[in-house]
């Protein structure tokens, strides 16, 4: 025979008069006001709470709980969670001591970082009647902060020796081009002197190859000084749509010539958003040079503009190789690269250029199902940053915003 609850041996009593029904009615509307009292101040806290019953149904959430899980009203919470959570949820349950557990988890279209602490614990108004306390985080911004950190930590290594290298590569490689200029154009006056067998042409080869890496040299001591040059950006309000439309002329042929597919999806009457036009068109001319790299013949890279809430996006998608976890996290790192022939410099900049505009940007990747970069303004976030600086920035350009 089941124990009766609290409650029920209290309406019991109730029907026997054994109590004045008045004053439990206040008593009743007096808990009822706390209860309410106590909800709304568990509503506000940034944590997740969750109360389950020992085979995991919800006894209780609050509205954090209920906006990253939003499904918890329907199904067990612990088909929510991966397996290695559901782990400390029976080690709570046999009264082992609570741990803390973090687990990355993709939700529908979100991604998150939430740290877990699960304990069990007696329900009161029931006897012998155990259930267990998880309480979550949402440690995105951390994991983002710190993430950040050590980019611009190696952004400040790198300013410390950017002049010395820079200048002491560019003599050199400026007195050899001077040098091979020279050579070729004595080999050119010397072809009918020389009795070698295919002398020349080895060569000239030989000539040709060194200048091409020269210039290749070059580039790469370029990109790294536009790396660590500090960007001003000119701030206007611009269309999205109409960068897209003029990248998509530079780059059509490459596609074309390539076989392979680009393909606009512009929102029409897309917000305007305040940005550098040159730095945002160099920002996404790298990502979708990227992904055209990334993606074989018939391959198909995407370009999107849409908005979302306070927020306006240009996405770039691609269906070619993506990235595994491991490459993902260090993408923004400052040469490193997956290609043979990169400089690692591409994205760093890119990353830097989004900071720039007050702006975001997203990485989502699978191996072999393809990336997307996601650059993501968010309106009041510029406004305010503009307001910080109103001796450089107009209040027409915040204003037509």
């Amino acid at each position: 025979m089941e124990k009766k609850s609290f409650y029920e041996k209290f309406i019991e009593s109730l029907d026997r008069q054994i109590i004045d029904k008045e004053e439990i009615k206040k008593s009743f509307i007096a808990q009822a006001k706390s209860n309410l009292l106590f909800q709304r101040i568990f509503d506000t806290l940034p944590e997740g709470i969750i109360l389950c019953n020992i085979i995991g149904y919800p006894l209780y959430y609050n509205k954090k709980a209920l906006v990253v899980f939003d499904q918890i009203k329907k199904v067990n919470f612990l088909s929510l969670i991966p397996q290695e959570v559901q782990d400390q949820f029976y080690q709570a349950l046999q009264g082992k001591k609570a741990v803390d557990v973090i687990t990355p988890l993709k939700i529908l279209n979100n991604s998150y970082f939430l740290k877990f602490t699960f304990e069990k614990i007696k329900l009161p108004l029931e006897e012998d009647a155990e259930a267990v306390l998880i309480v979550f985080y949402d440690i995105n911004a951390q994991i983002k902060e710190e993430r950040e950190k050590q980019i611009q930590e190696s952004f400040a290594n790198l300013m410390e020796m950017l002049y010395t290298i820079a200048h002491e590569i560019r003599n050199p490689l400026t007195s050899l081009d001077l040098n091979i200029k020279i050579a070729q154009k004595q080999l050119e006056q010397t072809e009918d002197k020389c009795k070698c067998n295919n002398c020349y042409q080895q060569l000239l080869s030989s000539l040709t190859t060194t200048a091409s890496e020269i210039v290749r040299l070059n580039k790469i001591l370029d990109n790294f000084l536009a790396t660590a040059k500090p960007l001003q950006p000119k701030l206007q309000v611009i269309n999205l749509n109409e960068i897209v439309k003029e990248l998509s002329s530079i780059v059509n042929s490459q596609f074309q010539l390539s076989g392979k597919n680009l393909v606009l999806k512009l929102k029409e009457d897309i917000s305007p958003v305040l940005a550098d036009k040159d730095l945002l068109k160099q920002a996404l001319l790298n990502l979708i040079k990227n992904a055209l790299e990334a993606i074989d013949t018939g391959g198909m890279v995407t370009v999107s503009t849409y908005d979302r809430e306070e927020n306006i996006i240009v996405e770039v998608k691609d269906n070619g190789t993506g990235m595994d976890q491991e490459t993902l996290d260090k993408i923004f790192t400052p040469f490193f690269t997956s290609k043979s022939t990169g400089t690692g410099l591409g994205l760093t900049i890119v990353y830097r250029i989004v900071q720039s505009l007050f702006a975001e940007i997203k990485v989502e990747s699978k191996k072999n199902y393809g990336t997307t970069f996601q650059i993501i303004f968010d309106k009041n976030k510029v406004k305010h940053a503009l307001l910080d600086n109103v001796s450089t920035y107009n209040d027409k350009s915040i204003k037509e915003n």
